[in-house]
């Protein structure tokens, strides 16, 4: 049994959607309104390493919270 229904089954098997080839793979980002301060900074990149030193250096400089990589990482793990 199928964890699709068969209209889904169809446009997977099909391909008929036009979407890039990693589109299935959800690219690291981490946002500072998604941890409660009023800043539009946004650190997204497919290289989870430089969405962590890029939001670590915006956090400590910005908003003088230094957070620790494995913090960092902790909250990419927990987006999904």
């Amino acid at each position: 049994m199928s964890r699709f229904p068969s209209f889904l089954q169809s446009l997977i098997k099909a391909k008929s959607y036009n979407l890039p080839p990693n589109h299935y793979q959800l690219m690291p980002r981490l946002r500072c309104r998604d941890y409660g301060f009023e800043c539009e900074f946004i650190a997204e990149d497919p290289d989870v390493a430089k969405v962590i030193s890029a939001y670590g250096k915006h956090s400590e400089e910005e908003h003088g919270i230094e957070y620790s990589k494995e913090s960092l990482m902790q909250f990419i793990l927990r987006q999904g």
